[in-house]
């Protein structure tokens, strides 16, 4: 698997990788898109978006990435259960599995601390786990 990584401000981060456009903790809309640290949806309208917020705090968390709906074709949102619900939105809290045909994502065991993260990526599998 090919991964190209984009740092995003804080503790976000995009990753694009043979299958998958991953958003990881969005928080600071720049615009300008990628190159500037930004999402731009009109980049992202042929990719396969999964887009992660690990806990509501402002800076992990901005309700934007719900406007995204209607501009990706293909994209999923999975919110930590902190986050108040969102329609279409995939919530998971503490030791929950969420499990798509082309993905599995299972947060660590451990309580959750905000930074760092460490995200494992493969084609099927997704863990993300504090350190």
């Amino acid at each position: 698997m090919s991964a190209k990584i984009w740092y995003l401000y804080h503790s976000g981060f995009a990753v694009k990788t043979d299958k998958h456009f991953l958003i990881f903790d969005y928080w600071k809309d720049t615009g300008g898109g990628l190159k500037n640290g930004a999402i731009n949806p009109d980049e992202l309208v042929d990719e396969d978006v999964i887009v992660f917020a690990s806990h509501v705090h402002g800076d992990h968390y901005n309700p934007e990435i719900l406007n995204w709906r209607g501009k990706i074709p293909k994209l999923r949102i999975i919110l930590s259960d902190d986050i108040p619900p969102a329609d279409g939105a995939f919530m998971v809290g503490k030791r929950q599995i969420l499990t798509q045909p082309d993905f599995y994502w299972k947060p660590s065991p451990q309580p959750m601390r905000a930074w760092p993260f460490f995200w494992i990526l493969t084609d099927l599998e997704f863990t993300m786990r504090a350190t």
